[in-house]
């Protein structure tokens, strides 16, 4: 639902406290479409050539960029590295983006509070993170990995601009997109038959757009940073994780310390968010617009033919660290996956006011990509 800003004042004095004290076809390039939302208002991007286009030489704009994720994992070290050198490169020059803090220095939940106050001007996360303003931009791990071009062409991406414009004030440049995964990690079974994915009794921590899924498996959610995991099994909260990033973010944060088991059946195709501090986004050139846009689009595409090698090499790490993979017949993979959205959509989109032109987009991206979802 979405929420106007109530809670911004006491956002920002707890930010400035804490810095006190411290895929598609890769060979397209995908095109945001012609609206009339708030996008448009704003000046959204349009189509930027892949290689830098010629620009007259200015002083370059300083974007200062905080992430969600910290350093030392793939996310941010290989994915978000990539984006912001890819969109450096196409503004030729006349931006000058980079990473300047994390997690570490201001809390997942408060970075886009700091980004509006343009403590920061960009921040790489994920939605979820700050799901007081609105569930709805989750919606991006139900499109079946769809090219940008074909989110922006059924409205998802404008819809989510208006909204963050109206509830916070932020620009939604865009989701750094990609196949990427969600998966089910357990610190023990609830029961001994590993040919049917049971959850029943089990506390695992997640967010609110895989509450109904989870639901529907016997299981319950438990709302907590992904940081706190690691502690959180440890006490006994909880006694597993659906996290994305593919098997990646749990090799890289060591969860084979806590996790026992991983089912092997990939959930979602999960989605990261770029936000941009609406008085920086509507200061730029249009030149350095189409920089920022296409930048963070093409980086997804390019990686994309690396991603399934790297996948594989986390899962056989996980393994080889002694993690259990369990693997279910085809049969109820595929009753797992159709659980997943039937239980999951509505459990998101009923009662909120986008909720119904929402899941029309979605509509037309699963009519587009050939996704069959029964509601």
């Amino acid at each position: 639902m979405r929420l106007k800003l109530v809670w911004g004042g006491m956002l920002t004095a707890a930010v400035l406290v804490v810095l006190a004290a411290c895929g598609s076809d890769p060979t397209s390039t995908s095109v945001p479409p012609t609206s009339t939302t708030a996008a448009q208002a704003t000046g959204a991007p349009t189509m930027a050539p892949t290689m830098a286009p010629t620009m007259a030489p200015v002083e370059a704009k300083e974007i200062k960029l905080i992430g969600a994720w910290p350093q030392g994992i793939t996310i941010t070290d290989w994915q978000e590295a990539a984006m912001i050198a890819k969109m450096n490169e196409l503004s030729a020059g006349s931006l000058d983006i980079g990473r300047v803090a994390g997690p570490a220095e201001v809390h997942q939940a408060e970075q886009a509070e700091a980004v509006r106050q343009n403590i920061y001007q960009m921040v790489h996360t994920a939605s979820a993170y700050f799901r007081e303003l609105t569930q709805l931009p989750n919606v991006e791990a139900w499109v079946g990995g769809a090219p940008v071009a074909t989110r922006e062409s059924c409205g998802l991406e404008d819809i989510f601009r208006e909204i963050y414009d109206e509830s916070i004030g932020i620009y939604y440049l865009g989701p750094s997109a990609y196949r990427s995964s969600a998966h089910i990690y357990l610190s023990e079974l609830a029961n001994e038959d590993r040919s049917t994915v049971d959850l029943t009794g089990l506390k695992l921590r997640g967010h609110a757009l895989y509450q109904g899924g989870t639901e529907a498996l016997g299981g319950s959610i438990v709302n907590m940073p992904s940081s706190d995991v690691y502690t959180g099994v440890q006490r006994g909260v909880i006694e597993g994780s659906i996290a994305g990033g593919d098997w990646m973010y749990a090799r890289d944060v060591k969860w084979d310390e806590i996790m026992n088991f991983v089912y092997n059946v990939n959930l979602d195709n999960e989605s990261g968010h770029v936000y941009v501090n609406k008085s920086t986004w509507l200061g730029m050139t249009k030149q350095q617009q189409d920089a920022m846009y296409n930048g963070l689009v093409v980086t997804f595409e390019e990686l994309e033919p690396e991603l399934a090698a790297r996948k594989a090499e986390a899962l056989a790490t996980l393994e080889e660290r002694g993690v259990e993979v369990i693997t279910p017949p085809d049969a109820e993979i595929a009753r797992v996956q159709g659980l997943w959205l039937e239980k999951n959509v509505p459990s998101v989109l009923t009662g909120d006011p986008d909720g119904p032109r929402v899941l029309t987009a979605l509509q037309c991206i699963w009519k587009e990509v050939g996704l069959v979802v029964n509601l």
